[in-house]
C-alpha cells in the first residue's frame, strides 16, 4: 500500500496490484477455428437460409444469362420449399428465357396454383401463350383473371391490348372505357 499526500486535499490510500502477464499464443486453448470461405457450405445450414442462398445464387445465375444453372438451383429451393410459388414463377421466367416456352406455362401454372393472386404472373402467362399461338387460351386466362379482380386496370389492359392486337377493336375500346372509369387518367387506356 502505498500513501500519496496532495496539497489541499485530504490524505488518500491507492492500492497497487500485481496482474500477472498473458499467456503466449501457444498456451492459449483454440475454442473455435474460423472456417475459410468455401467451407462455409460444410456447416449446418438452417432450411430457411438454405433457400434464401439458393434464391440468391439462382438470381446471380439468372442475370448472368445462365439459364440453366439457375432453373437448377431454383429446382432445388423448390425441394425445400415446396409451396413457395415465388420457386416456380422463377423457374418459369428462366424456362422462359431458354426459349421453352410450354415448360415456362407449366411452371407458371404451379405458381399461380399455390398463390391465384398473382395477377402480373397470370397477364406475364398469357403472353406466353399468345407466343406459343394459343391466343383464345390467353383471352380466356385474361377473362377469367377480369372477372376475378374486377376493376384491376393490369388486367383491364391487358385485355385491352390482346383485343386491338387480334383486331377486335370495339371490345378494346370497351376495355379501354371500363379502365378509365377505375383510372381517369391512365395513359395507355386515353391513348387507345
Amino acid at each position: 500500500i502505498r500513501r500519496r499526500v496532495e496539497v489541499g486535499v485530504a490524505l488518500s490510500v491507492v492500492k497497487v496490484e500485481e496482474v500477472p502477464r498473458p499467456a503466449s499464443d501457444e498456451e492459449m486453448p483454440l475454442f473455435f477455428m474460423i472456417p475459410s470461405a468455401g467451407a462455409g457450405r460444410g456447416l449446418m445450414e438452417s432450411d430457411e437460409s438454405r433457400a434464401a442462398r439458393l434464391q440468391q445464387e439462382g438470381l446471380a445465375a439468372y442475370l448472368d444469362g445462365q439459364y440453366d444453372r439457375a432453373i437448377q438451383l431454383w429446382l432445388e429451393w423448390s425441394g425445400i420449399e415446396p409451396e413457395n410459388p415465388k420457386a416456380y414463377m422463377l423457374i418459369g421466367d428462366a424456362l422462359s428465357r431458354k426459349g421453352d416456352l410450354r415448360g415456362a406455362v407449366e411452371y407458371y401454372d404451379r405458381s399461380l396454383d399455390l398463390d391465384p393472386g398473382q395477377v402480373t404472373l397470370a397477364i406475364r402467362r398469357a403472353g406466353v401463350l399468345v407466343a406459343m399461338g394459343e391466343s383464345e387460351r390467353a383471352l380466356q386466362s385474361l377473362n377469367l383473371y377480369a372477372r376475378l379482380f374486377p376493376g384491376n386496370p393490369d388486367v383491364l389492359l391487358a385485355q385491352a391490348r390482346w383485343l386491338i392486337e387480334n383486331r377486335r377493336t370495339d371490345e378494346a375500346l370497351a376495355a379501354a372505357r371500363k379502365l378509365l372509369k377505375v383510372q381517369p387518367d391512365h395513359i395507355e387506356a386515353l391513348a387507345m
